[in-house]
């Protein structure tokens, strides 16, 4: 399936999906995903954002994302991105630790976690490649020299584990998250009000514009739960019309403090969670073979062209076409 030069294909036999995009100028807003993010650049050069850094990125490159992991990228050099990536779900990667370990019952604590987001390793990357190749082009293994792709990936993990492994960041969610159901307001009582960017102060939602007021740590750990009260709550209520007037109710804090506090701890904009969630709710819906007026309804958005919009912007490819891949394994 191919797209404005990006191409999509989900292995059914490594529960992976691997991304191509070819020719991507526009950049990456900052989002998070659900799941793991293996990237390797093989052409263009860009600024990428991410665990408060910001670091250059070029041909050979290897991105490592863990769920979670808020981070955007924009084009530096005047050309365009030549990208690859695996996309692994937190239950597909446990799997895989699994394999390598022997160890059932494996915990999030046992997933991966990485030390550097972009590493330089011509072994992973040309491991990496080989293995994309062969899942982009549906290819047999039937090289009696070649390992499968099971083993090919089992070896790629096995690498990025013993360059850059560590443990798993507490702050990530489990690998099946339990919602809490917050405590007093119920959804039936919440006002129909929009939190669209232009009702959330955009001038003060970007991490950049609050430089001159870092919060000190003390006054992070004191409203890291606020935070995550307001997370929890945008993860519950992702369908309905949320605004920022209404989370700061709902977490009894100002909106400079919320927006701050949002910031610090996700390095994204309330508003930026709450639309990653709804594209992240939209998969799911799409990868079901629901149709994408259907899906935008059901996850928040105004409409079909909203949900295309944001859906091409975080993931560079648009929902019916993301459908497309999945539809075609259930007509089969």
């Amino acid at each position: 399936m191919k797209a404005a030069g990006n191409t999509i294909v989900y292995d059914e036999d490594l529960r992976i999906e691997a991304c191509r995009f070819q020719g991507m100028a526009r950049p990456f807003p900052p989002h998070f995903h659900g799941y793991y993010v293996m990237g390797l650049v093989e052409s263009g050069e860009r600024r990428l954002s991410c665990r408060d850094q910001e670091i250059r990125i070029y041909p050979g490159c290897v991105l490592l994302f863990y769920p979670g992991d808020s981070h955007g990228c924009v084009q530096t050099d005047g050309g365009t991105l030549d990208y690859r990536s695996f996309h692994i779900e937190k239950e597909v990667m446990a799997g895989w630790m699994q394999r390598l370990t022997g160890m059932r019952n494996i915990q999030m604590r046992k997933l991966p976690g990485f030390s550097q987001t972009v590493i330089e390793d011509e072994e992973v990357a040309e491991t990496f490649r080989a293995l994309h190749e062969r899942v982009m082009d549906r290819c047999p293994w039937v090289q009696t020299n070649e390992r499968s792709k099971e083993d090919a990936m089992l070896h790629l993990i096995t690498l990025l584990r013993d360059r850059c492994g560590r443990a798993f960041p507490s702050v990530t969610p489990s690998v099946e998250p339990e919602v809490m159901e917050p405590e007093g307001m119920e959804p039936e009582t919440m006002e129909p009000e929009t939190m669209e960017p232009e009702t959330m102060e955009p001038e003060a939602m970007e991490p950049e514009a609050m430089e001159s007021e870092a919060m000190e740590p003390e006054a992070w750990e004191a409203w890291g739960s606020v935070v995550e009260q307001a997370c929890s709550f945008l993860e519950q209520h992702y369908a309905e019309h949320i605004s920022l007037d209404q989370l700061c109710r709902r977490t009894g804090v100002s909106k400079s403090t919320l927006l701050r506090a949002f910031s610090k701890g996700k390095g994204i904009s309330p508003y930026g969670y709450l639309e990653t969630v709804r594209i992240g709710a939209a998969k799911k819906l799409l990868e079901q073979g629901l149709p994408p007026v259907e899906v935008a309804l059901r996850t928040g958005f105004s409409d079909q062209s909203h949900l295309t919009n944001s859906f091409s912007r975080f993931l560079g490819v648009a929902p019916g076409a993301y459908r497309d891949i999945f539809l075609k394994d259930l007509k089969a």
